[in-house]
């Protein structure tokens, strides 16, 4: 149990880093794009309204589907928006607010349907321990990601964060399953 944890841990650590850095970028490919702030507003307005959707649907869905089919759906769904975000271009800026929607609505679901796999395996003290420092792991791997994320925009391609993003997903979607086994 103890190696699933850490497996778990280290690929919902290498998702976060994707996440995160995509989290930075994005405004910035945005504006550089259209040199307009009102484009970052919709492609905001995106975000959150997938994720205020997602919010009523996901916790439903979730509990009444295979969890880890929809964990192996979510992850390539993930993969796909982040990398489309690469190829965003000034002709297709208007894609940002539709993949932002999907891409949000897919990360609630993804959360929740996670957490419902994870709850499954916190039974005794150890495992529930060892998941609270998980989650602590993830959130410190956050901060880290956010301090070099500037340092990363400034180095190399703004584009570059996003394929990056769309590789954590592919990560987890090959270290996760040799954890839902044995749930």
């Amino acid at each position: 149990m103890k190696n699933k944890v850490g497996l778990f841990s280290l690929s919902q650590s290498i998702s976060t880093i994707g996440n995160n850095l995509s989290w930075l970028a994005w405004p910035i490919l945005v504006f550089n794009l259209s040199w307009n702030g009102n484009y970052i507003v919709f492609a905001a307005i995106g975000d959150d309204l997938g994720g205020f959707m997602g919010s009523f649907f996901s916790g439903h869905f979730a509990a009444n589907h295979d969890r880890k089919k929809i964990l192996v759906v979510l992850d390539l769904v993930l993969a796909v928006m982040s990398g489309a975000l690469a190829f965003i271009t000034r002709d297709t800026l208007y894609l940002v607010l539709p993949i932002f929607f999907v891409y949000s609505f897919a990360g609630q679901l993804y959360n929740v349907s996670s957490s419902m796999v994870i709850d499954n395996i916190r039974t005794d003290k150890v495992v529930r321990t060892a998941f609270a420092k998980v989650e602590a792991g993830i959130y410190l791997t956050a901060i880290i990601t956010v301090l070099a994320g500037g340092a990363w925009i400034s180095q190399f391609s703004l584009r570059s964060i996003f394929i990056l993003d769309a590789i954590s997903f592919i990560v987890c979607r090959f270290t996760n399953p040799h954890i839902e086994q044995g749930l």
